[in-house]
């Protein structure tokens, strides 16, 4: 067993001056949207499975039935998204951007 040496205090080290992060142009605007969208869109498939059986028992869904209204969710989410890209393909993009760079 070897002794253990108390430990001194020591000054706590200096902090750096925090850094204003430059969110450039748009700001955090972009960001913040796309959380809203995740939110709702969690939130949505959230709500389905707790109301289900409501649902079903309201309007005499079978289990399959029931079992389309989620699928059905699922592929307009997917074609609302594909849709909501395409003008953002026509969008003219800044030089420095890696999409718009010549590939050699």
């Amino acid at each position: 067993m070897t002794d253990i040496e108390p430990s001194t205090p020591t000054a706590a080290p200096e902090l750096a001056p925090k850094v204003r992060t430059d969110w450039g142009r748009y700001g955090r605007r972009p960001l913040n949207i796309l959380f809203l969208i995740a939110l709702v869109d969690a939130v949505d498939r959230g709500i389905l499975p707790g109301v289900l059986t409501t649902v079903q028992d309201d309007l005499g869904f079978s289990d399959t039935q029931a079992g389309y209204l989620g699928s059905i969710f699922i592929l307009t989410a997917r074609r609302c998204r594909s849709g909501c890209g395409c003008p953002c393909r026509a969008w003219r993009w800044p030089s420095s951007s890696v999409a718009s760079s010549p590939s050699q």
